[in-house]
């Protein structure tokens, strides 16, 4: 059999490549809007040019999880998350302001309990509302999450809650 997530893979080390290569790191483009604009040509145009077409060819989806702070900033527009939905993609939620809601290592002290329940309830309404979907899946912003967080994460309705920490 083949590996089919080898083109997922390159298209990873791809994009990484021309981030790196126009000065951007992961936590600029959701800092500062001329680092959104470079994201938005450098990552919509292969994202929507090269990796849809990729998955279309080989019947896969993906899911992908929006920041809606990112959307008025030039990250992604509303007509472009539609059209990832009407080719039968699954659209997560990363929260509203990309904040790391839990207590991270030790090093960092948790967000309010009330200001978790914003950033977790809000983005799942507004995504309902613009997209006509229920996002079922939440991504823990910066993979930090805590007991309390997992929970609001629970009520606010979503089934599954992804991280990026090995073995959480």
């Amino acid at each position: 059999t083949r590996n089919l997530y080898e083109r997922v893979e390159l298209f990873a080390g791809r994009y990484n490549e021309a981030m790196h290569k126009n000065g951007l790191s992961y936590f600029e483009t959701f800092d500062s809007p001329k680092a959104m604009a470079k994201f938005k040509e450098i990552g919509l145009t292969y994202l929507l040019g090269t990796f849809l077409p990729l998955l279309r060819e080989r019947g896969m989806i993906a899911e992908f999880y929006v920041t809606l702070q990112a959307i008025p900033r030039g990250g992604m527009s509303w007509r472009e998350l539609r059209e990832l939905v009407a080719a039968g993609n699954g659209i997560g939620a990363h929260g509203l302001h990309h904040r790391q809601l839990a207590g991270f290592g030790g090093r960092r002290k948790a967000i309010r309990e009330t200001v978790m329940r914003v950033e977790v309830e809000r983005p799942r309404r507004i995504l309902e509302a613009r997209l006509g979907i229920v996002p079922d899946s939440f991504a823990y912003v910066g993979g930090g999450f805590d007991a309390t967080l997992r929970r609001i994460v629970r009520e606010a309705g979503y089934t599954s809650a992804r991280s990026i920490l090995p073995g959480a």
